[in-house]
């Protein structure tokens, strides 16, 4: 049976308790079920997760986006190769659900670089993923990029400091974000001059 108290703490203010009476049979049963229902909803909802490495065969490899997809998840990064000159090139990997590598694409160049450094990775539709990144053959520039859910590269393009040349620094620092046209905006860190 239960008691319900009615504590006056201060004028206009009062603590309401509730006590119970319960027998050590209803206890145990209250427990009991207490604990099941806490072990049944953790384990209805979890979500499967996987720790694994992942070195691609290079020599330095740093995942730097992943987006999960309705079968698995992509992911984009930078990757470094054992050769001199040790540019550092970009990857685009698929993995299934349980995170098994299920195909790796890369964009590499012995007189420039590739290098996805931010979180940038997004959808630009249901068939085409965008990234920013920067570049850097002479000078450095920002970098965006276009692939299909398969990683294949669908389009590059490299843009420099609007300064050039009188200033070359440019880093896509401030990320990027999709326009209701569609179109993207890049938010670049620049040397202009001013100080």
């Amino acid at each position: 049976m239960a008691t319900r108290l009615i504590l006056p703490i201060e004028e206009g203010l009062y603590l309401f308790q509730l006590t119970s009476e319960l027998n050590p049979i209803n206890m145990r049963f209250f427990f009991t079920f207490s604990f099941l229902t806490a072990l049944l909803s953790s384990t209805v909802n979890t979500q499967v997760t996987f720790n694994k490495r992942f070195h691609f065969d290079f020599l330095g490899a740093v995942a730097t986006s992943v987006l999960p997809n309705e079968n698995g998840y992509v992911a984009i990064g930078i990757i470094a190769d054992t050769v001199a000159p040790y540019n550092t090139g970009n990857f685009f990997a698929k993995l299934d659900l349980a995170g098994n590598l299920l195909s790796l694409k890369t964009i590499t160049d012995k007189e420039k670089t590739y290098e996805t450094w931010q979180n940038s990775l997004t959808f630009a539709n249901d068939s085409t993923l965008v990234v920013s990144g920067e570049s850097i053959s002479s000078n450095l520039n920002t970098l965006f990029i276009t692939y299909n859910l398969e990683g294949d590269t669908l389009f590059t393009k490299e843009y420099p400091n609007p300064f050039f040349p009188n200033y070359t620094f440019i880093q896509p620092r401030g990320g990027m974000r999709q326009l209701p046209d569609n179109g993207f905006v890049i938010f670049n860190w620049i040397n202009n001059g001013l100080e």
